[in-house]
């Protein structure tokens, strides 16, 4: 399957582990092969001019194949998801204990055999952990990108609480958090800037929809998806059937959309998924 993938595309923050190597500024053209890679989908990272794609392996580490062959280049356990590629360096994130409340950035020589360089714990916020993958309620992204010859690295946390019961009014059931670092290739420090904005709740409705949220009554929303904005409602017409519907909206113009129903019947309750595209 990782051959077929190939030949389809043709902090705080401290040291854990001293560099076996200096890691130093890339040559423009080392820049050049770290603009020209791209994120085929999460944890597959598409190296155009170093001829490789990392993907993350099914043992949590990272595989290293030939985009010309589809062979396996080299396998690596050091970290477990691929984000960037910075001249000959592959910056990646570590896979941390549930119970870990930080992030592990390692950097690994990605032309000799996928050695650890250096590896960086970033502290995180009470109640974050830096996983590869989400957990119930949880869900954590890191993300990487080389601007202006300076590498990004930026998290994104969305935390929901799960419980068996409606939420009372005014109640919180979700935190979203996220912070941004560059990476000081000199001193091997993360730090911090302005990160891209957690998802949130769209601020500010077309006016069709303000008017609908301010005339009737919504379970839950409205949330943006995409191009489209979206709120569930209780419809009680029948008191013995009652139905729980989605209602859609053009997130441009508002131009309201088909509604679907989705149960009918007694609803015990209904909540979002994290990311809000499930119900």
């Amino acid at each position: 399957m990782r051959k077929k993938i190939a030949l389809l595309i043709g902090l705080a923050v401290m040291p854990v582990a001293a560099a076996s190597a200096q890691i130093g500024a890339p040559s423009p053209e080392s820049l050049r092969r770290s603009e020209a890679a791209f994120d085929l989908v999460p944890g597959v990272l598409v190296d155009r001019l170093g001829n490789r794609i990392f993907l993350m392996s099914p043992e949590r580490g990272i595989d290293a194949l030939s985009l010309s062959s589809g062979n396996l280049d080299w396998s690596s356990d050091a970290a477990a998801k691929p984000l960037a590629i910075y001249g000959d360096v592959l910056i990646a994130q570590a896979d941390s204990a549930s119970a870990s409340a930080r992030m592990e950035v390692v950097l690994l020589d990605a032309n000799r055999g996928g050695s650890p360089l250096e590896t960086l714990a970033l502290a995180l916020p009470a109640g974050v952990f830096g996983r590869v993958d989400d957990g119930m309620g949880a869900s954590f992204r890191a993300t990487a990108t080389v601007r202006d010859g300076v590498p990004l690295i930026s998290w994104q946390s969305t935390n929901r609480r799960t419980k068996g019961t409606a939420p009372e009014p005014g109640e919180t059931l979700e935190r979203s958090q996220s912070a941004g670092y560059a990476l000081d290739i000199q001193s091997l420090r993360l730090v911090p800037v302005a990160a891209p904005a957690a998802p949130q709740a769209r601020a500010v409705l077309p006016q069709a929809v303000r008017a609908a949220v301010a005339a009737e009554r919504f379970a839950e929303g409205p949330y943006e998806a995409g191009q489209v904005l979206a709120a569930t409602q209780v419809v009680a017409s029948n008191p013995n059937s009652p139905r729980l519907v989605l209602r859609r909206w053009d997130a441009g113009s508002g131009t309201a959309l088909p509604e679907v129903e989705l149960v009918r019947g007694p609803i015990i309750l209904q909540l979002p998924s994290v990311d809000r595209r499930h119900l």
